[in-house]
């Protein structure tokens, strides 16, 4: 907070300023209220994955687009609804750190190359307001043979609000692990 308000106050350096106590108060506590932002403004991550299926890529295909299935294979989640063909809203629980967190999350398919590539963007927001996310993902499939498949994807998310005060290192090794229970997950299901 020093730092800002060193650099707020030299601004005025050259010209004749005076404040009262009360107008540097505020001031400051402006100054304060910047800097909280700045901390939990935004945390970006990149998660990257990538895991074979021992299933026929048409199989795979067929059910990473069903929404009662997908929604059995992404941890914590409680519920699925489509909105439409492409688009889905969802309930997801998770723990992160000390807190118990439940999203209520929107997912649309921005593309689709049919056995090779999907596209998605979503976005959540914490039903008790203690942050919110956007995410981008890019699922490729890859036939390893008539009977594996792999699938890799990658995803960058951003992160607001309180949770992005967790630090890089805790939410990436949070999502590392939803990625390893996802993956078991779909090989459980589909194998």
């Amino acid at each position: 907070m020093f730092l800002f308000c060193v650099f707020e106050l030299s601004c005025f350096r050259d010209e004749q300023v005076s404040f009262s106590s009360n107008e540097l108060e505020n001031r400051l506590a402006f100054i304060n209220f910047r800097s909280l932002l700045t901390i939990v403004e935004r945390t970006l991550m990149r998660i990257e994955e990538k895991f074979s299926v021992k299933s026929p890529i048409q199989k795979i295909w067929d059910s990473l687009l069903n929404p009662e299935i997908v929604g059995l294979c992404i941890p914590g989640c409680e519920k699925v609804e489509p909105i439409s063909d492409t688009e889905y809203d969802s309930i997801i629980k998770a723990k992160v750190g000390f807190m118990a967190v439940r999203f209520k999350v929107r997912t649309v398919i921005e593309e689709i190359i049919p056995n090779q590539l999907i596209r998605t963007v979503g976005e959540g927001k914490e039903l008790r307001n203690l942050g919110q996310f956007k995410q981008k993902t890019r699922i490729n499939f890859n036939a390893l043979s008539e009977d594996e498949t792999e699938i890799s994807y990658q995803s960058d998310v951003s992160i607001v609000g309180k949770l992005a005060t967790f630090g890089d290192r805790i939410l990436k090794a949070k999502a590392k692990e939803v990625g390893k229970e996802f993956a078991d997950a779909v090989i459980k299901k589909l194998e």
